[in-house]
């Protein structure tokens, strides 16, 4: 249940896994998700088919350069953002249990909600079903999408500012749930 490290010899981080798990007969790409979440989809001999998810670090330490905790979907792992196409290499069969089935369920959420945080435009207002706590800005359940507030960004991606005016990060917040409420 812990990491391992080693040396990656490989070159990309397919070849670093086919060669890391020899057994396992893998299907298709893998994906390195936010440089931490590594997914593919692999096959059993019987033919039924599962993601394998990995938690990634890549840092020089004690002789190696790359970390990773393997699992796989039948674990129920707490990471969603597997990509669509490499559930739907993995949905061609039946989940190999309950816990994977579960996880499926909410990959395929967490992508719909990512889906609708594309269509949000400027000025949109949207709820989540619990509240955040900021140290500056208070409680709050209920935020406005904006632009990068910061002047010389380069990137005008979308923010959150709270209904009082102060802009605030949350983490992956658009793969949580939310409601839209209404305009600005």
């Amino acid at each position: 249940m812990g990491w391992t490290g080693t040396r990656n010899y490989y070159g990309s981080i397919d070849d670093f896994f086919e060669n890391e798990f020899k057994s396992i007969k893998w299907v298709g790409k893998g994906a390195l998700v936010k440089l931490k979440e590594y997914y593919r989809c692999a096959e059993n001999e019987d033919g039924r088919r599962w993601v394998f998810v990995a938690l990634m670090d890549f840092h020089k330490a004690d002789g190696c350069d790359i970390f990773y905790k393997d699992m796989d979907e039948s674990m129920n792992p707490f990471y969603y953002n597997c990509p669509a196409r490499i559930l739907e290499l993995a949905e061609k069969s039946e989940p190999i249990n309950e816990c994977a089935k579960e996880w499926r369920k909410k990959v395929r959420k967490t992508l719909s909600n990512k889906e609708k945080a594309k269509s949000l435009e400027v000025g949109t207002v949207i709820k989540f079903p619990r509240t955040f706590r900021f140290s500056r800005a208070g409680e709050h359940d209920t935020f406005v999408v904006c632009l990068n507030p910061y002047r010389y960004a380069k990137r005008k991606t979308l923010w959150l500012k709270t209904t009082n005016g102060y802009y605030v990060s949350i983490t992956n917040w658009r793969a949580m749930d939310f409601q839209i409420v209404g305009k600005q």
